[in-house]
């Protein structure tokens, strides 16, 4: 069966599909179809043809949009694959739209709700609402990684059809790879890190905010921001903000690592102040390394991490609730850290393991 896995970046396949390409490669022609990024050569010998259309996610330039939408249509007509799978908004909307010109089988997988429902741009979200519904009538199943991401879109008439929402939680974390090491704190030097690309609906102004706080009553304390900083696609006020903050060494920046888990280790506490994700990788690999977590209450974090059972959990976009939790993790003793690291432990091997994950893909396909 010949598989296309349309995803909006090379970098996305790289870090979140490498172990689910090589399985169902065993019995499976299967091509790609990414921007091409930096990654593309490291993932090029995985598939049997890559094929490249450079999308952004931020595009919306209704010309630009629609050449690139005809130039996935002519991949998919001349490529004819028995299924398409596609992951996030664009590769959704092109992919299935294309595949109306095929008899290819769609499965779409909801990687997030996504930044453009966090600024509530009402205009585009009713040009992508009337898209979900075209596209509703073609696709075979729609994967949300949470389930209340699955409840905005039926709620609100995105999808219509209970019968094909299959909820698989997350890409899954490799345990075997993301091992715990020795996580003894050093009280002299205590490191907040966020993992992850450098975006606003990350939480990444809060972030900055809250470090200012807290280093102005203890000077031992580092706050660092690793991941993907791709400046050219952002706002130039947001860009300047986190660029001046670099400067005044509020928070240290180091680009984003192939050796990620050695990153992990430098770290007293993992960060994350998104606004909303499906599953958050980064959680998944900060609770499998056993390190302390504090997040957001929002989709996709809270559903990882318990307040006071794993991690601390605070509001979503305030840094005065942020903050506060910095401060409260400062003064949690070393047993009671260790506990808590142990439940995230036993939580990812219990639910988030790669290999539960992909046995739920491959029952999904199967059912095609």
């Amino acid at each position: 069966m010949k598989i296309l896995l349309f995803c909006n970046s090379g970098w996305n396949i790289y870090n979140f599909r490498l172990n689910f390409i090589k399985k169902i490669s065993k019995k499976n022609e299967v091509y790609s179809l990414s921007s091409k990024d930096k990654y593309i050569y490291k993932i090029k010998k995985k598939f049997k043809k890559n094929f490249y259309v450079n999308l952004n996610n931020r595009s919306t330039n209704i010309l630009i949009e629609f050449v690139k939408f005809l130039k996935i249509l002519f991949i998919v007509i001349k490529l004819k694959p028995h299924l398409i799978l596609n992951f996030s908004h664009k590769p959704i909307i092109y992919g299935t739209l294309a595949s109306f010109f095929s008899k290819s089988k769609v499965i779409n997988v909801v990687t997030g709700i996504g930044h453009i429902f966090s600024l509530k741009k009402f205009f585009t979200i009713k040009i992508l609402k009337f898209l979900y519904r075209i596209i509703e009538y073609k696709f075979n199943f729609i994967i949300f990684q949470n389930q209340r991401d699955s409840i905005f879109f039926y709620k609100n008439n995105f999808i219509t059809k209970k019968k094909n929402i299959v909820i698989i939680e997350g890409s899954g974390i490799e345990t075997n790879k993301f091992k715990p090491n020795n996580n003894c704190l050093n009280s002299k030097k205590i490191v907040f890190t966020y993992f992850g690309r450098i975006l606003p609906e990350k939480g990444i102004v809060e972030f900055i905010k809250a470090a200012s706080i807290l280093k102005k009553k203890n000077k031992n304390i580092n706050f660092n921001l690793v991941g993907d900083f791709n400046k050219k696609l952002l706002n130039k006020k947001f860009v300047n903000f986190v660029l001046e903050n670099i400067q005044n060494n509020v928070v240290k920046y180091s680009p984003h690592s192939n050796n990620i888990i050695n990153e992990y280790k430098k770290t007293s506490c993992v960060v994350l102040p998104s606004y909303r994700e499906g599953i958050s990788r980064t959680l998944l690999e900060a609770c499998a390394l056993k390190k302390f977590v504090i997040t957001t209450n929002v989709p996709g974090c809270s559903d990882v991490i318990k307040h006071n059972f794993n991690g601390f959990v605070c509001r979503p976009k305030s840094v005065i609730s942020l903050s506060r939790s910095m401060s409260n993790f400062l003064k949690l003793n070393h047993n009671l850290i260790k506990k808590m690291q142990n439940r995230s432990r036993a939580i990812i091997l219990r639910r988030f393991d790669e290999k539960i994950i992909l046995k739920k893909f491959l029952e999904v396909i199967e059912k095609l």
